[in-house]
Protein backbone atom coordinates (compact mmCIF):
# COMPACT_ATOMS: atom_id res chain seq x y z
CA UNK A 1 0.00 0.00 0.00
CA UNK A 2 1.34 3.44 -0.91
CA UNK A 3 1.60 5.60 2.19
CA UNK A 4 -0.08 8.99 2.06
CA UNK A 5 1.63 10.04 5.27
CA UNK A 6 5.14 9.26 6.48
CA UNK A 7 5.04 10.74 9.97
CA UNK A 8 2.54 10.44 12.79
CA UNK A 9 3.09 12.17 16.12
CA UNK A 10 3.40 9.88 19.13
CA UNK A 11 -0.04 10.82 20.35
CA UNK A 12 -1.58 10.21 16.91
CA UNK A 13 -2.91 13.76 16.45
CA UNK A 14 -0.55 15.16 13.78
CA UNK A 15 0.14 13.71 10.33
CA UNK A 16 2.78 14.78 7.81
CA UNK A 17 4.17 13.64 4.49
CA UNK A 18 7.93 13.92 4.28
CA UNK A 19 9.12 12.43 1.00
CA UNK A 20 11.84 14.66 -0.40
CA UNK A 21 15.47 13.99 -1.24
CA UNK A 22 18.02 16.66 -1.99
CA UNK A 23 19.92 15.71 -5.17
CA UNK A 24 21.57 17.55 -8.04
CA UNK A 25 21.26 17.26 -11.85
CA UNK A 26 24.28 14.97 -12.15
CA UNK A 27 22.73 12.54 -9.69
CA UNK A 28 19.46 12.53 -11.65
CA UNK A 29 21.34 11.83 -14.91
CA UNK A 30 23.05 8.81 -13.34
CA UNK A 31 19.88 7.43 -11.75
CA UNK A 32 16.95 7.97 -14.12
CA UNK A 33 14.40 5.51 -12.73
CA UNK A 34 14.19 6.71 -9.14
CA UNK A 35 11.27 6.41 -6.81
CA UNK A 36 10.72 7.00 -3.12
CA UNK A 37 9.53 4.08 -1.01
CA UNK A 38 8.20 4.58 2.51
CA UNK A 39 8.98 1.55 4.66
CA UNK A 40 6.94 0.48 7.68
CA UNK A 41 7.07 2.71 10.69
CA UNK A 42 8.38 0.83 13.73
CA UNK A 43 9.35 2.53 16.96
CA UNK A 44 9.96 5.91 15.36
CA UNK A 45 7.26 8.39 14.45
CA UNK A 46 8.72 8.49 10.91
CA UNK A 47 8.59 5.94 8.11
CA UNK A 48 12.11 5.27 6.86
CA UNK A 49 12.39 6.49 3.28
CA UNK A 50 14.37 4.67 0.62
CA UNK A 51 15.42 6.12 -2.70
CA UNK A 52 15.03 3.21 -5.12
CA UNK A 53 16.30 2.83 -8.66
CA UNK A 54 14.76 -0.57 -9.44
CA UNK A 55 13.15 -3.54 -7.79
CA UNK A 56 15.53 -6.37 -7.02
CA UNK A 57 14.09 -9.81 -6.33
CA UNK A 58 16.41 -11.85 -4.13
CA UNK A 59 14.13 -14.89 -4.26
CA UNK A 60 12.64 -16.77 -1.34
CA UNK A 61 13.84 -16.38 2.21
CA UNK A 62 16.72 -18.69 3.06
CA UNK A 63 16.21 -21.83 5.08
CA UNK A 64 17.34 -21.30 8.68
CA UNK A 65 18.09 -23.54 11.62
CA UNK A 66 17.91 -21.86 15.02
CA UNK A 67 20.15 -22.97 17.88
CA UNK A 68 17.20 -23.25 20.24
CA UNK A 69 15.70 -25.92 17.96
CA UNK A 70 18.72 -28.11 18.66
CA UNK A 71 17.89 -28.06 22.39
CA UNK A 72 14.53 -29.74 21.72
CA UNK A 73 14.49 -33.54 21.63
CA UNK A 74 11.87 -33.82 18.92
CA UNK A 75 13.56 -31.47 16.41
CA UNK A 76 15.73 -34.26 15.00
CA UNK A 77 12.67 -36.50 14.80
CA UNK A 78 10.82 -33.86 12.76
CA UNK A 79 13.78 -33.55 10.36
CA UNK A 80 14.13 -37.32 9.95
CA UNK A 81 10.41 -37.85 9.35
CA UNK A 82 10.32 -35.07 6.76
CA UNK A 83 13.46 -36.36 5.03
CA UNK A 84 12.21 -39.92 4.53
CA UNK A 85 8.95 -38.81 2.89
CA UNK A 86 8.96 -39.84 -0.73
CA UNK A 87 9.14 -37.17 -3.41
CA UNK A 88 8.56 -37.42 -7.14
CA UNK A 89 11.08 -37.01 -9.90
CA UNK A 90 14.09 -38.91 -11.15
CA UNK A 91 16.73 -36.18 -11.24
CA UNK A 92 18.77 -36.36 -8.07
CA UNK A 93 19.10 -32.58 -7.75
CA UNK A 94 15.30 -32.18 -7.91
CA UNK A 95 14.76 -34.99 -5.38
CA UNK A 96 17.27 -33.34 -3.03
CA UNK A 97 15.57 -29.94 -3.46
CA UNK A 98 12.14 -31.41 -2.77
CA UNK A 99 13.38 -33.25 0.33
CA UNK A 100 14.78 -29.97 1.65
CA UNK A 101 11.42 -28.32 0.96
CA UNK A 102 9.74 -31.07 2.99
CA UNK A 103 12.14 -30.46 5.89
CA UNK A 104 11.56 -26.70 5.71
CA UNK A 105 7.77 -27.09 5.65
CA UNK A 106 7.72 -29.54 8.57
CA UNK A 107 10.15 -27.50 10.67
CA UNK A 108 8.04 -24.42 10.10
CA UNK A 109 4.91 -26.24 11.29
CA UNK A 110 6.77 -27.70 14.28
CA UNK A 111 8.27 -24.31 15.19
CA UNK A 112 4.82 -22.69 15.13
CA UNK A 113 3.43 -25.38 17.43
CA UNK A 114 6.45 -25.45 19.73
CA UNK A 115 7.23 -21.74 20.03
CA UNK A 116 4.09 -20.01 18.77
CA UNK A 117 4.02 -17.72 15.80
CA UNK A 118 5.05 -14.24 16.90
CA UNK A 119 5.44 -13.21 13.27
CA UNK A 120 1.73 -13.79 12.61
CA UNK A 121 0.75 -11.90 15.75
CA UNK A 122 3.02 -8.99 14.81
CA UNK A 123 1.70 -8.98 11.23
CA UNK A 124 -1.91 -8.92 12.49
CA UNK A 125 -1.13 -5.99 14.79
CA UNK A 126 0.62 -4.14 11.94
CA UNK A 127 -2.38 -4.73 9.69
CA UNK A 128 -4.79 -3.45 12.33
CA UNK A 129 -2.63 -0.34 12.94
CA UNK A 130 -2.35 0.19 9.18
CA UNK A 131 -6.14 0.12 8.74
CA UNK A 132 -6.58 2.64 11.52
CA UNK A 133 -3.85 4.84 10.01
CA UNK A 134 -5.69 4.68 6.69
CA UNK A 135 -8.89 5.86 8.39
CA UNK A 136 -6.88 8.68 9.98
CA UNK A 137 -5.55 9.66 6.56
CA UNK A 138 -9.14 9.94 5.35
CA UNK A 139 -9.91 12.11 8.36
CA UNK A 140 -12.56 9.70 9.66
CA UNK A 141 -10.98 8.44 12.88
CA UNK A 142 -12.78 8.74 16.19
CA UNK A 143 -11.15 9.30 19.55
CA UNK A 144 -11.87 5.65 20.42
CA UNK A 145 -10.19 4.47 17.18
CA UNK A 146 -7.18 6.70 17.89
CA UNK A 147 -6.88 5.12 21.35
CA UNK A 148 -7.17 1.68 19.74
CA UNK A 149 -4.40 2.63 17.27
CA UNK A 150 -2.13 3.73 20.15
CA UNK A 151 -2.79 0.48 22.04
CA UNK A 152 -2.25 -1.65 18.93
CA UNK A 153 1.09 0.04 18.19
CA UNK A 154 2.12 -0.41 21.82
CA UNK A 155 1.39 -4.17 21.63
CA UNK A 156 3.11 -4.47 18.26
CA UNK A 157 6.30 -2.77 19.46
CA UNK A 158 6.28 -4.84 22.68
CA UNK A 159 5.96 -8.09 20.71
CA UNK A 160 8.79 -7.11 18.36
CA UNK A 161 11.02 -6.29 21.34
CA UNK A 162 10.10 -9.62 22.94
CA UNK A 163 10.94 -11.42 19.72
CA UNK A 164 14.38 -9.81 19.60
CA UNK A 165 14.93 -10.41 23.33
CA UNK A 166 13.84 -14.04 22.98
CA UNK A 167 16.25 -14.56 20.10
CA UNK A 168 19.11 -13.12 22.15
CA UNK A 169 18.38 -14.82 25.47
CA UNK A 170 17.58 -18.22 24.02
CA UNK A 171 20.71 -18.24 21.86
CA UNK A 172 18.62 -18.41 18.71
CA UNK A 173 21.46 -17.74 16.36
CA UNK A 174 20.69 -19.04 12.94
CA UNK A 175 22.58 -20.63 10.12
CA UNK A 176 21.45 -19.71 6.61
CA UNK A 177 21.62 -22.64 4.24
CA UNK A 178 20.20 -20.59 1.34
CA UNK A 179 17.81 -23.33 0.26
Amino acid sequence: MVKKITRISDDGTKFSKLDRFLVNDQFIKLWKDLSVVALERRESDHCPLVLRNRIIDFGPKPFKVFDEWLNKDDALRVVNEAWVKSVGGSRKDCVFRDKLKNVKRELKKWNNCEFGNLDDEIRDLKDKAGKLEYLAELGTISEQERACWLETRRHWIKKEKNKVKHAKTEGANSVDFGW
